[in-house]
């Protein structure tokens, strides 16, 4: 088609005063090539190979001339050239291009033509999924290898550095892999860089494993031809809705179902009604990508305590802490279960149950304190005053020490926390505060003698309060938690009427059915259980002679399920945890130089085989 010449005037004044941004991703021109003609130009261009078009030097992108009397077919930027070569000296007619292998549809034409003119972006999902379709495409052919080389530079420096780590992660890219099957959650994906660096790996499995994949493999039967067809506006209606135990959630849905607005590609009455059967039997909040990624938020800060209980290690925080176990302070074939910040009792079990309900024991103190232990707050709720964070409280960090002291871990951290006594470091700073050292001198050995009383008068004048064991409504009769207030980090009220009860008792699997809206203490309870688990599978070996401990991951449901105290648990135990290897090494981008002709045409492909380029006009 001729050129616009007003358009190409515009982008002429625009060039001159702006500059000509030839190399830029957003500045690129979209064209297509066929395999066998870039294989040729490749061999024609003297200081170009495969080796080098696939470091992909963006900054000086190699030069790749095209046999004789080959023209590109360019999708966009007829006159961005026009408007170029007005302004270039002859010898500086060139432009870097996105090369596109050449079957791509008009479908995929259009789309592409679409991207470029609107400068419209991948998601995060989007190129997750297509690196892995060309990363294992059996059929792996150059074309493929460009394409999935030139994915990687529509994303940032860092985002490509953290997507390394993930694919580098064979658990992790395992666990992602295994949802490639449902299309429709990948809107809610993120290549994120603060999962990693928490190391709560068997936690996150644990939600990826056992609360996104088998929740939505559970609800089309299992079958994998409906998997395909659960669309992205289906998850994103059903995400932090509780169907199966809140009649407002169940009542939201039941129009969208009935007008086909959710599962639309599936019309077979008899599976819809199975779906709409199951989806009322699910008694947690429903999970996908989007809430992990916003659950992790919350995770963060507790995680962040957790690490500080023991040596700066590579080792996960469930390894560190089950391998810390030494089975001291603990009384052979029982264990505890904390019931207040003050009172325990002892349940029968094994040498297990008192790893297990000793680790998330210890997590759950961070849950309920973790705005003294570090400098972070909740969330602001509307119309109040922003929450400050505080400093961090020494007797919170030695309550946390003593807590993971009593349940039989041990390390140099717990134990550099335990001896710090609170009580005599308060009654200094209030000796310091009543008397200031500026215009006062202490007598060290009148000091020493009292204070060694403090604690011993604070025990005496201070008796602990009686626990509440009244679990908190996990449903309530009138509006209960809105959606946006169902993951990510916890809002302020939410977390303060919610801290005082998060005990292991309170955290009982709720049954479906019971009530009408959600409270906050359930959408804490099910994120726990998406965490850590509803069920307790795991097997362990003693070395008794050495009392050292070794816990055997299982997934297998053969494990026999063993409650206590109508309490069931489970979670990183049930999901295997693979050491961090490299599975193939990371991918940079892909750039090189065309040559194009005066006359070449000009039309327009989306995510196929491609990579970057830039040619001669």
């Amino acid at each position: 088609r001729d050129p616009n010449e007003k358009a190409v005037s515009y982008l002429e004044d625009k060039f001159k005063k702006q500059g000509i941004f030839r190399l830029e991703p957003r500045h690129r021109i979209p064209a297509i090539i066929d395999v066998k003609v870039l294989e040729e130009a490749i061999e024609a261009s003297p200081n170009t190979s495969s080796e080098l078009l696939l470091e992909n030097p963006e900054e000086e992108p190699p030069d790749l001339q095209l046999p004789s009397g080959h023209l590109l077919d360019c999708l966009q930027g007829l006159h961005r050239v026009e408007a170029a070569k007005k302004i270039l000296p002859p010898g500086g007619w060139w432009w870097s291009i996105d090369l596109y292998i050449n079957g791509a549809g008009p479908a995929l034409r259009t789309a592409l033509s679409e991207e470029y003119s609107n400068s419209v972006n991948f998601s995060d999902g989007e190129i997750y999924l297509k690196i892995q379709e060309y990363k294992h495409d059996p059929g792996r052919h150059l074309g493929t290898i460009f394409a999935e080389k030139c994915l990687w530079t529509r994303l940032s420096k860092d985002k490509r550095k953290d997507l390394k780590r993930i694919l580098k992660h064979k658990a992790f890219s395992a666990a992602f892999d295994a949802l490639r099957v449902f299309p429709g959650l990948w809107v809610g994906f993120r290549i994120d860089h603060n999962f990693m660096p928490m190391k709560c790996d068997e936690e996150i499995l644990h939600y990826l494993e056992k609360r996104i994949l088998s929740f939505w493999t559970d609800i089309v039967g299992g079958k994998r031809e409906l998997m395909q067809r659960v669309n992205p506006a289906t998850v994103e209606t059903l995400q932090l809705r509780a169907p199966g135990i809140s009649s407002d959630d169940l009542f939201a849905l039941e129009e969208p179902f009935r007008q086909e607005k959710l599962f639309p590609g599936i019309k077979d009455q008899i599976e819809r009604q199975a779906i709409w059967t199951r989806l009322q039997k699910f008694p947690f909040l429903i999970p996908s990508l989007y809430t992990l990624f916003e659950d992790i938020k919350y995770l963060k800060a507790p995680a962040k305590i957790m690490r500080q209980l023991f040596p700066k290690t590579s080792k996960t925080v469930y390894k560190a802490m089950t391998e810390s176990f030494t089975g001291r302070n603990q009384k052979e074939n029982t264990y505890l279960i904390q019931e207040s910040e003050t009172s325990f009792r002892q349940e029968n079990g094994q040498r297990i149950e008192q790893v297990e309900f000793g680790y998330r024991s210890v997590w759950l103190k961070t849950w309920r304190q973790w705005t003294e232990l570090i400098p972070e707050c909740p969330k602001k709720e509307d119309g109040e005053p922003t929450p400050q964070p505080q400093k961090p409280d020494k007797t919170k960090w030695y309550e946390l020490a003593a807590l993971a002291a009593k349940h039989g871990f041990e390390s140099d951290k717990i134990s550099h926390f335990t001896s710090l006594n609170p009580d005599r470091e308060i009654a200094i700073e209030g000796l310091k505060t009543a008397r200031d050292p500026t215009y006062f001198k202490y007598d060290k050995s009148a000091l020493e003698t009292y204070l060694s009383r403090f604690p011993l008068m604070f025990d005496q004048i201070a008796t602990p309060r009686s626990p509440s064991l009244v679990s908190p409504p996990l449903l309530v009769d009138g509006p209960g938690e809105g959606l946006e207030r169902r993951c990510g980090r916890v809002f302020n009220r939410a977390y303060k009427d919610d801290r005082e009860h998060l005990f292991l008792d309170a955290f009982c699997p709720p049954r479906a059915g019971e009530g009408k809206a959600i409270s906050s203490f359930f959408v804490r309870a099910s994120v726990y259980f998406a965490f850590f688990g509803d069920g307790f599978k795991s097997a362990i070996s003693v070395d008794t002679q050495n009392s050292s401990l070794s816990i055997s991951h299982s997934t297998g449901a053969s494990v026999p399920e063993q409650t206590s105290s109508s309490i069931v648990i489970a979670g990183p135990s049930d999901v295997i945890v693979v050491d961090n290897e490299s599975s193939q090494e990371a991918e940079s981008s892909t750039a090189m130089v065309l040559a194009l002709s005066e006359d070449e045409t000009f039309e327009v492909s989306k995510m196929e085989p491609h990579f970057n380029a830039s040619v001669n006009l």
